[in-house]
């Protein structure tokens, strides 16, 4: 099963929703370490909309960093589908520093590089950058372009 081509569109803004920041704030109770994983939506003219997010995999599948399986990937995907979210047709990834702060530019741009040299990260391949700032979470979108790093606007909720 894969997911369908979207190769022509470009988005120019992301909106996450509800249940994706849940799941991101849901890994800020367990700091220590990088936490990453996978993001779900889908592409509407000029906006993806991220609507899930998972863990990529289990921890004692290390290292898990931007990876996870792609057999986890896909029965992740599955499982959303069953249960009725059939317009998904976009994966990405997320992370978060380990003591939860808001990452660095130079810490984001380090894993949209990171992402890039294995396959991960283009232009409609977005990496979400999360953390806290003043106790608050807040999630910044980047993607390449032309092999150069951009910020896209991101709103939340």
């Amino acid at each position: 099963m894969t997911l369908p081509a979207v190769q022509d569109v470009i988005f120019t803004q992301v909106h996450v929703n509800p249940p994706a920041l849940d799941t991101l704030r849901l890994h800020l109770s367990s700091p220590g370490h990088w936490r990453t994983g996978q993001v779900y939506g889908r592409i509407a003219d000029d906006t993806l909309t991220i609507t899930h997010a998972a863990i990529g995999g289990y921890p004692v599948w290390q290292p898990l960093a931007l990876t996870g399986t792609g057999a986890y990937q896909l029965g992740y995907l599955d499982a959303l589908r069953a249960e009725g979210h059939t317009d998904i047709d976009w994966v990405g990834h997320w992370m978060l520093r380990p003591d939860n702060q808001r990452p660095t530019l130079a810490e984001s741009a380090a894993w949209l590089r990171y992402g890039e040299r294995r396959g991960l990260m283009d232009a409609q391949q977005v990496l979400l950058s999360a953390g806290l700032e003043d106790h608050r979470l807040t999630v910044d979108a980047y993607h390449l372009i032309d092999n150069h790093m951009e910020l896209l606007p991101t709103s939340l909720g």
